[in-house]
């Protein structure tokens, strides 16, 4: 049970982060982004991978079917979108590169730092694009926590508050 559980809350998440960024910029909110570029101009990422599902949540099919579905998506709106399923305490981590940052930000320190390291952007690094981080792992204030990280034309689609009312 607790691995249908796990399946259909990875897929909806993975549904939400494809409307919002589907929805958000064809939708008239970062429209500049249609005139601005059709091919992909970041030369610097690392890997073409978009499904990184370290927690073992998907099957290799569907990491595939994923894969073709967000390629084809991010050349409609000219964003990378990055998807990273994890199970690990994220504390050490997270207090390496901020001491002082609390529990509900572990996941935002790793997606930031993931995405960048890896050059994500479509038109640069750390350009255009969205990382959603869902992370399995129970922190020791007893919560599961993810992040949904914007930049670029995303990040000017959707405010804050917009992306935790998704969430």
């Amino acid at each position: 049970m607790r691995e249908y559980i796990r399946y259909f809350r990875w897929l909806f998440l993975c549904i939400a982060v494809l409307a919002l960024v589907l929805i958000g910029i064809e939708g008239g909110h970062a429209s500049r982004a249609k005139a601005r570029y059709y091919e992909r101009t970041n030369e610097a990422c690392r890997t073409d991978q978009r499904v990184f599902d370290y927690a073992d949540v998907l099957s290799t099919e569907e990491e595939k079917e994923l894969e073709e579905l967000i390629a084809k998506r991010e050349r409609q709106v000219q964003c990378d979108i990055v998807l990273v399923t994890l199970e690990e305490s994220l504390k050490e981590y997270a207090r390496e590169k901020e001491p002082s940052v609390s529990y509900d930000q572990f996941v935002r320190v790793y997606a930031e730092a993931f995405y960048e390291e890896n050059g994500f952007g479509y038109n640069q690094p750390n350009g255009d694009g969205v990382l959603l981080v869902d992370n399995w792992y129970r922190e020791d204030d007893g919560r599961i926590y993810t992040w949904l990280c914007t930049t670029g034309i995303v990040k000017d689609a959707y405010s804050d508050e917009d992306v935790d009312h998704i969430l």
